[in-house]
């Protein structure tokens, strides 16, 4: 569950900067690496796994190539949502805001997720000792 820690660790530092603890450098470090740390495990670990679970007969390479197009636009969303709906709210605020958007729901569809495949799993376990 390192992917939830990164998101844990982007609220966290963003906490920790909005109340005056951390100073903008190491909370932009710290929001980055944490944003890193909860990305990495899609491309290596959880793609291979999503391929196995399924029974795919593949390799994570298009499931990564699918996930940084997504992000590539996702990140051109972001851009025009808050120029062009939010443009009320400064460019600071903005990211604090999504930063604890990213913590809560990504934890929250990253546990869901793990549920999911892990009951997945035990389902496919008990057919294949009901088959033997």
């Amino acid at each position: 569950m390192d992917y939830c820690r990164g998101l844990a660790l982007a609220g966290v530092s963003t906490t920790m900067y909005t109340n005056g603890v951390i100073g903008p450098i190491t909370w932009m470090t710290l929001t980055g690496f944490a944003t890193y740390i909860a990305y990495i495990p899609f491309n290596a670990f959880l793609f291979e796994r999503f391929i196995a679970v399924f029974r795919l007969t593949a390799n994570a390479g298009f499931l990564i190539y699918l996930a940084d197009s997504f992000g590539y636009l996702g990140s051109v969303a972001v851009t025009l949502y808050k120029d062009l709906f939010s443009s009320k709210i400064n460019h600071l605020q903005f990211f604090i805001n999504a930063n604890y958007i990213l913590a809560v729901l990504g934890s929250a569809f990253m546990v869901m997720g793990t549920i999911y495949f892990t009951r997945k799993l035990k389902k496919d376990e008990v057919a294949r000792e009901v088959i033997r």
